[in-house]
């Protein structure tokens, strides 16, 4: 009773209630994996000796911030998911093991693209003593984008995965009709995100053959991730008020359950 309340703030999400458990070794293991995968970011950093050399490591420190963010926002999806749902077996291990390599295997393409993205993709770089530009053709910089865009695809469909096991685990963690509902909504939005995902990758393989800005337009794309998840969610929710009383509502926004109570 007394970890309820004080997790009752840490419960902000009114989608599924949280199904409160002391943290697991697969959730202190990824947090390791998480924090190597930010280490590896900045990893290459060395202290500057001149003033050009600070001025350029500063520049490179937007493109940090965007990896950063970017590595954030999977450790925090993958959180939430522990959270939401509390599964420990061994399908949600296997999945969340496939998690972490993809993020690992991400790490240096997420790097390389963005540092590119802030000092320029028509910049030069320092190789066995050699100056060389970071891309010798437009060839190169959509493998780079089909690199990036099939590490995306598949750490988001793992994701998507598991929230399907979730789903198939309902009557285990109880969930309520409401939480089965929105559970859907979160694969749904799963779903949009690949579907963009599957545009910006066509983009990129077509641009390999053909001359064109087409890595540009195949980066550019993935602002559409936004707009296709508003959508879904958006005409989601306007269903609940039909479909759900606001008593239902209310219980999901506000209670949690502990795990230890449901065996």
């Amino acid at each position: 009773m007394i970890r309820k309340h004080l997790f009752k703030d840490k419960a902000t999400d009114d989608s599924v209630r949280w199904r409160l458990h002391e943290p697991t070794r697969v959730e202190a293991f990824s947090d390791a994996v998480f924090a190597f995968a930010l280490t590896l970011v900045v990893i290459s950093l060395e202290v500057p000796q001149t003033f050009h050399e600070l001025r350029h490591m500063m520049l490179g420190f937007f493109g940090f911030a965007i990896c950063f963010l970017f590595i954030i926002l999977i450790w925090h999806d993958q959180y939430v998911f522990f959270r939401r749902y509390g599964l420990q077996d061994t399908r949600t291990t296997f999945y969340n093991m496939v998690l972490l390599f993809m993020v690992i295997y991400l790490v240096y393409p997420l790097k390389f693209l963005f540092y590119s993205f802030t000092e320029g993709f028509n910049s030069t770089v320092v190789e066995n003593g050699k100056v060389m530009p970071r891309f010798s053709d437009e060839g190169e910089l959509c493998q780079l984008m089909i690199i990036y865009g099939i590490g995306y695809f598949v750490i988001y469909s793992i994701l998507g995965l598991m929230y399907a096991h979730a789903l198939k685990r309902k009557k285990d963690i109880l969930l309520s009709p409401l939480e089965i509902y929105n559970t859907k909504t979160h694969i749904y939005t799963f779903v949009g995100r690949l579907v963009v995902v599957l545009l910006s990758l066509s983009i990129a393989v077509y641009g390999l053959g053909h001359s064109g800005p087409y890595a540009f337009f195949s980066g550019t794309s993935y602002s559409l991730i936004g707009f296709v998840m508003w959508i879904v969610a958006g005409r989601r929710q306007k269903k609940i008020n039909q479909l759900f009383s606001d008593t239902e509502i209310e219980a999901v926004k506000n209670e949690i359950i502990v795990l230890e109570e449901l065996q």
